[in-house]
């Protein structure tokens, strides 16, 4: 099923997230050549569809810089949200080998953003980037997991540049866009303020998707050192998102949970049902 691809969003990269902090970041390492593979045919990619520099892929990769289909399922952050696991294996081993190996792909990663984001009013926007899986032209706007991914990457290529002490233009470019990009929007759902899933498109998904817990958990903008309301808001999310047995989510609904304090007892109550 699936063509036998590796699926970029979210299936080929949430296998890696448990490795780093479980103290088997070495397994991890395999993953970044993969990417480092596909930079020649993403810069193909997002020449030809879309006028753009940088790496645009495909929803299904596979190894050695081959592809699995031509599916982009109007999604545009596949290559970016392939960047997560790269960026977690640096904040948890400050390796500058390791960092300088696969800079390249953060590169290519960061060109198709900068050229692809709209400057407008004095913020960055997304637009024409869906957030489920729908098709080209989607009339989706800010999608909440391109903006979570977004700021959680542009931050770690920053770091991992200045480490590195390379790309200094590039990096006061990079900052411009942390510093001026779109907020993340929220509506009124049963009463509590959340976020919803778009800025423009579907507002919200119940019982269905991680959309909501992406600036938790694999991101970790937000969590309990967070003040003012964000953190609060975050939480309510959380809460009515009610996704304990999707199965999509299941790789992020108890650390998304744990990282913004809802109850570890009872965190552990639902994990262990869902584990028997």
């Amino acid at each position: 099923a699936w063509t036998g691809g590796y699926t970029l969003n979210y299936n080929y990269e949430s296998p890696f997230w448990a490795l780093l902090p479980s103290n088997r970041g070495s397994i991890a390492r395999s993953y970044g050549d993969t990417l480092l593979d596909l930079i020649p045919i993403g810069r193909a990619f997002a020449k030809k569809r879309l006028d753009c520099d940088g790496v645009y892929l495909p929803v299904e990769i596979g190894p050695w810089g081959t592809i699995s289909c031509l599916n982009f399922l109007g999604q545009k952050g596949h290559a970016l949200f392939a960047t997560i696991n790269l960026i977690l294996d640096f904040y948890h081993t400050w390796d500058l080998d390791f960092a300088k190996k696969v800079f390249p792909y953060l590169r290519e990663v960061a060109a198709f953003w900068s050229d692809f984001l709209e400057l407008e009013d004095g913020r960055y926007v997304i637009r024409n980037d869906a957030l489920d899986e729908e098709y080209d032209h989607s009339p989706d706007t800010n999608p909440i997991i391109t903006l979570a991914i977004l700021r959680f990457f542009i931050q770690g290529i920053g770091t991992i540049a200045r480490e590195l002490q390379i790309d200094p233009d590039a990096v006061e470019q990079w900052q411009d866009i942390s510093d001026h990009l779109s907020d993340y929007t929220t509506w009124d759902y049963e009463g509590k303020t959340v976020f919803r899933f778009n800025e423009e498109g579907k507002p919200w998904n119940y019982h269905r998707g991680f959309a909501a817990y992406m600036p938790m958990y694999p991101c970790g903008e937000i969590g309990l050192a967070t003040e003012g309301s964000l953190r609060k808001i975050a939480y309510d999310s959380f809460v009515a998102q009610d996704s304990w047995d999707d199965y999509n989510a299941f790789c992020m609904t108890y650390a998304a949970g744990a990282r913004i304090g809802f109850d570890p007892a009872e965190l552990l109550r639902k994990l262990r049902g869902q584990c028997i």
